[in-house]
């Protein structure tokens, strides 16, 4: 019997040695696997040290942004120097390093009135005045309460005065003052009358000098909870958080106010959410949940008749058309309104226990499942499953974060290693890392004894470490070492002598391998 293997793929650990399909493999090790043939990475390299230690860590603008636990760090769809933050006590907006609470309270006092000039009783009508407070970043917080209604007529000049102070640490610089007019039909509105300076202590409004405009933009601004968590974007410039059992939606373009009205409520505890397209997963401690909408005011929510759990908040990828996250039965997949569990044929359900999927922190790149996890026996490890085709496979990785992050913009991967010292996975300035691939048991019907074995390869692409051998292969009879080659693209003699049911092939080196043939007989092997 001649072996042939070509078109490599990685593990799947559920099954045992001898039934795993031709050219999967028991062990894959630093290795790419997507093209079909066994290439090395490269090495991780330092990209940058931080000054403490690190649990999360973004990439913003060519500048490293670190945090201390799980934080949820987004860029704002209103500016792109600035940063949304949840998970490290009050929401936050960071702004060139500086850190502010993401709430913009309202103002606490009804404002003060006094009216001059002469009344017109026949036309007169009640009105109300009202004001917010203004950032420098052009954040306009909910109205105060009103003021006390009053009759007034054109010609009256309204004095308004008594605006209370912001709170502080907000960069509040303005107020926007605001005056009611009542429809025919009995709605009242609050329109625009002039914007000034913080500080101003009264302003006189001449309804002919100052005409009413817009219609006050505020009124529900609700400030998000402080115990906000779990912030995500969304397209049409929406963001979503969480808060025990509510799910949370800004105003679009408005990360700073959280209507009440737009919340939505679930039935268990929200652990993490995700998104793609108009969708929003809500995964939760028992169903997930999808949302749908282009508008937090037009969300439709729809539970998923499955109890799969989300085990861990850091676990959770977005892929653009779907999320992952690992759940109790595997790790789960959800696009459109579906849920697939996807790694039963991966892992039993032993092994998956065994890989601790609460511990897992999870990123995407290159398409794939990239999770830092906790096995239960102790450690750190780095697992990779390739999600691309119709069966999963798995890779390990030498390297063992402690946090993941990919960066789009780059398109780099990058985790921290040892507190604060931030690599990036497959660096291109890097040197090729050492692969290992070992294949499946050939286990025969009877004992054979092979020739030789020929292993096709390609030229490195990348630089070898200094001295290193371009690739060792070794074979393996009856799980005995029976012979090792350094020898690539002619036939290699193996020893005989000797007859074996089982036979393995191990490969490890720096170049791309295209194929391995093993046989009986020498002169059936050549180079393709």
């Amino acid at each position: 019997m001649k072996i042939r293997i070509a078109d490599f793929k990685g593990e799947i650990p559920r099954f045992h040695p001898r039934i795993l399909p031709q050219n999967f493999a028991t062990s894959a090790r630093n290795t790419r696997l997507d093209d079909g043939t066994i290439a090395p990475v490269r090495q991780s390299g330092l990209a940058h040290t931080l000054a403490s230690d690190a649990d999360t860590i973004f990439l913003h603008k060519g500048t490293w942004q670190s945090f201390s636990g799980d934080v949820d760090v987004v860029p704002g769809p209103v500016a792109d120097d600035r940063l949304y933050l949840t998970g490290s006590g009050a929401p936050k907006m960071r702004v060139s390093g500086t850190d502010y609470n993401l709430a913009l309270p309202a103002p606490s006092a009804a404002p003060n009135t006094s009216l001059s000039g002469t009344i017109d009783e026949e036309v007169a009508q009640f009105v109300t005045y009202a004001y917010t407070f203004v950032t420098s970043f052009d954040e306009e917080s909910a109205p105060s309460p009103v003021s006390s209604a009053f009759l007034w007529s054109a010609g009256q000049v309204v004095t308004v005065s008594g605006f209370s102070a912001p709170v502080s640490g907000r960069s509040v610089d303005r107020i926007r003052l605001y005056r009611s007019i009542t429809s025919g039909i009995g709605i009242t509105d609050l329109y625009f009358v002039a914007e000034f300076p913080i500080g101003t202590s009264s302003y006189a409004h001449d309804v002919e000098a100052d005409p009413l405009q817009e219609v006050l933009p505020s009124a529900d601004y609700d400030p998000p909870p402080s115990t906000m968590s779990g912030l995500i974007s969304m397209p049409n410039g929406m963001m979503a958080a969480f808060d025990g059992k509510e799910v949370l939606f800004s105003e679009p373009f408005r990360p700073h106010a959280w209507p009440e009205k737009y919340r939505l409520t679930v039935d268990a505890d929200v652990v993490a959410l995700a998104s793609f397209a108009s969708t929003l997963v809500i995964l939760t401690t028992a169903s997930p949940y999808i949302a749908t909408g282009t508008h937090p005011s037009s969300m439709v929510m729809e539970r998923m008749e499955r109890d799969l759990p989300c085990l861990s908040k850091r676990g959770v990828v977005d892929f653009g058309y779907s999320a992952a996250y690992p759940s109790n039965e595997g790790l789960v997949i959800i696009s459109g309104n579906a849920a697939q569990t996807v790694s039963q044929n991966l892992f039993t359900a032993e092994q998956w226990r065994e890989i601790n999927p609460s511990s897992f922190r999870a990123a995407r790149y290159d398409n794939r499942y990239f999770f830092a996890y906790s096995p239960l026996e102790g450690g750190q490890e780095l697992g990779i499953m390739d999600l691309t085709g119709t069966q999963l496979f798995y890779i390990q990785s030498d390297d063992d974060p402690e946090a993941l992050h990919f960066d789009p913009v780059s398109g780099g991967l990058y985790f921290v290693e040892g507190g604060r010292f931030i690599y990036e996975w497959d660096a291109p300035s890097q040197p090729l890392r050492a692969q290992i691939w070992r294949s499946r048991r050939f286990q025969l019907v009877s004992p054979v004894s092979y020739a030789g074995i020929l292993v096709e390869t390609d030229p490195a692409i990348g630089t070898m470490p200094a001295g290193a051998t371009p690739c060792t292969t070794r074979i393996y009879a009856d799980g005995s070492l029976v012979h090792t080659t350094t020898k690539i693209n002619e036939p290699a003699r193996l020893p005989g002598g000797f007859r074996s049911k089982a036979w393995e092939i191990e490969i490890e080196g720096y170049v791309p391998v295209t194929g391995i043939s093993m046989a009986q007989s020498y002169d059936d092997l050549s180079v393709a």
